[in-house]
């Protein structure tokens, strides 16, 4: 019995919170901001399969786009369970691209510029660059402003040498065909795209929006995009959160989700605190414990603490795999690496992962990243092998899916597909990166080296660079889904988290019932200062006079600060990465001297 489109669109609707079935409905152009956790790959597919469904859009003319071969893989598959029938084309930005440009070669009758990847032309064409220059250039490449004089003669000579020789990086596909398509407008008729929807829209640059334009129009009227600006980490590859927030089209609506289905409440607040300002977002689930925070003198002992805490949660029946450990960058979580092996913990890190090494070291074909999956393909199902026959068995079972997603996929594009795959096959705890794990979930996140020297990362002195570490701390916090943990071996705890150890110990900083409705008193108890000061080094792991000496202590109780700010100013001799945190924390406990329920200057 064939379905009603009345019954589909009940099916497709039903189980969906008004938020999510608003966005499924308002018609294009669309923006769907989407904080961590609510469900944007849920409610981007569902819109998709409303709009078929009703016949607003039809499949021939749609193209779903996103930025990883993992997510376009994911959006593939869960396209293809909810769609009964024709599948829209799905596919990353470049690999679109790089199919559309094919055809416009072949109706004009052309050669197709050869495709080279970016690094290889970079070194070909510029000097020896160091690591910050060549991102730099990269992200002038991909359409940013050229931050330097220098920077911008790299990226001209960058530009010709590529005209000359007729050959393009992947992102030189996007602006040739963009181009072309500015140039021949008719052409857009000949690729046929009418609707475009764009996942993790945080992620574009400048010239992917030119890209989008040039396919629908300059009013973009059949453009859907979703995405959080609070997620946007890769500025380094000329991603822009203004792209989404500022996106300017004419009659535009825009959908904001504001429920966290992933997250306890407790992690959700936590998590938003770090940023500013905080989004407006809730926990469907509520409760649950407030993140742990530790610091400890050596990394080794950091390290031992990830085992007993991991271990702990082992011997309450916690399935390995269901826990991760994560860190800013993969020297950082060597450490831990080596602490789980002696405990005999079992482990997957992922980018480094030792199955894939030795998938890796058996198999050929695997070892170079241009070989066409095809040919992996070939190999996997024709060779004896030494390898256990169900990892075997599910390495061709994501090759053949990939290859069916996309016949023209190669090595590089099953790496990072098999990557997580293989993370969530294996029982075993996950280490990965904080920019590794995004898109990701576990049960119980443990994130380490998020001390002041860490965490910005040295070589973040902007502001907008410090801004992104701060959003990649909030990427990481929202990967967990019901306890969190950080911890640091550093002098003291990153800038980052300042607003995060201030609602921890307010948390734990209830004045008195008794001083409720009395006059006021002169000044605060000495014991209550000794014991703010107490917990809250505890809470850092640091003993009690780094923060705040008693001798300071005794000056704050001969003089009495009358605010915030007067307090902030006395607390000379605390770090200060940590000194705003432990003012709101000592404010409350004068505040309530004074009978005030709380401190609000300054906050």
């Amino acid at each position: 019995m064939v379905e009603s489109p009345a019954s589909l669109l009940d099916d497709l609707l039903g189980d969906l919170s008004p938020e999510p079935r608003a966005a499924t409905q308002v018609p294009p152009p669309l923006r769907i901001v989407a904080p961590a956790g609510s469900g944007k790959t849920l409610v981007l597919t569902r819109r998709i399969a409303v709009q078929l469904t009703t016949g607003r859009i039809h499949a021939t003319a749609t193209a779903v786009l996103t930025f990883t071969r993992a997510a376009a893989f994911e959006l593939q598959r869960r396209l293809r369970r909810t769609l009964r029938g024709p599948l829209p084309t799905t596919n990353t930005v470049h690999a679109a691209a790089l199919s559309w440009l094919a055809e416009v070669a072949r109706l004009r009758g052309e050669r197709l510029p050869r495709i080279e990847s970016v690094d290889e032309l970079v070194r070909r064409v510029a000097p020896p660059l160091t690591p910050r220059e060549h991102q730099l250039l990269l992200a002038t490449l991909r359409g940013s402003p050229p931050p330097t004089e220098r920077i911008a003669t790299l990226a001209t000579a960058y530009t010709r040498y590529c005209a000359e020789h007729s050959v393009l990086d992947l992102d030189g596909v996007i602006a040739a065909l963009a181009h072309r398509l500015e140039r021949e407008p008719a052409l857009r008729d000949d690729l046929g795209i009418e609707w475009l929807f764009v996942d993790e829209f945080q992620d574009s640059t400048p010239a992917q929006l030119r890209l989008f334009r040039a396919l629908l129009g300059p009013d973009l009227r059949g453009l859907t995009v979703v995405g959080d600006p609070n997620q946007s980490i890769y500025a380094w590859n000329g991603a822009d959160p203004s792209v989404l927030t500022e996106l300017d089209v004419p009659g535009m609506h825009t959908v904001t989700l504001t429920t966290n289905y992933r997250s306890r409440d407790t992690l959700v607040q936590s998590c938003a605190s770090v940023l500013h300002p905080p989004p407006l977002v809730r926990g469907a689930r509520p409760g649950g414990p407030p993140p742990v925070v530790r610091g400890f003198s050596h990394p080794d002992d950091e390290a031992q603490s990830v085992v007993r805490e991991l271990s702990g949660l082992h011997n309450q029946g916690v399935r390995w795999r269901a826990m991760a450990v994560l860190a800013r960058t993969s020297r950082a979580l060597g450490a831990v690496d080596a602490a789980l092996a002696r405990a005999g913990i079992p482990s997957v890190t992922l980018g480094h992962d030792r199955v894939l090494a030795r998938l890796r070291q058996r198999f050929a074909s695997l070892r170079q990243s241009a070989t066409p999956l095809r040919v992996v393909l070939d190999e996997l199902s024709s060779s004896d092998s030494d390898i256990d026959d169900d990892l075997l068995e599910h390495v061709r079972s994501q090759v053949a899916d990939l290859l069916r997603a996309d016949p023209m996929a190669r090595v590089e594009d099953l790496r990072d597909v098999l990557d997580e795959r293989l993370a969530r096959r294996l029982n075993a705890v996950t280490l990965a990166t904080f920019h590794r794990a995004k898109g990701l979930e576990w049960f119980h996140v443990r994130l380490i080296d998020v001390g002041a020297r860490s965490l910005p990362h040295p070589g973040a002195r902007s502001a907008e660079r410090r801004a992104e570490e701060r959003r990649l701390l909030y990427v990481a916090m929202t990967r967990a889904t019901d306890s969190l943990s950080l911890s640091w071996s550093d002098v003291a705890p990153s800038v980052l988290l300042q607003p995060l150890l201030a609602e921890l110990t307010a948390a734990h900083s209830v004045a008195p019932a008794s001083t409720v409705g009395r006059a006021r008193t002169p000044s605060p108890s000495r014991r209550a200062l000794l014991t703010q000061r107490a917990r809250f080094a505890r809470a850092l792991g640091v003993a009690p006079h780094r923060l705040v000496s008693d001798a300071a202590l005794e000056g704050l109780l001969r003089s009495t600060p009358r605010s915030y700010e007067a307090l902030l100013a006395h607390l000379t001799e605390t770090p200060a990465s940590v000194r705003e945190a432990l003012a709101h924390s000592l404010w409350r406990v004068i505040a309530a001297s004074y009978g005030e329920k709380s401190a609000t200057s300054g906050a």
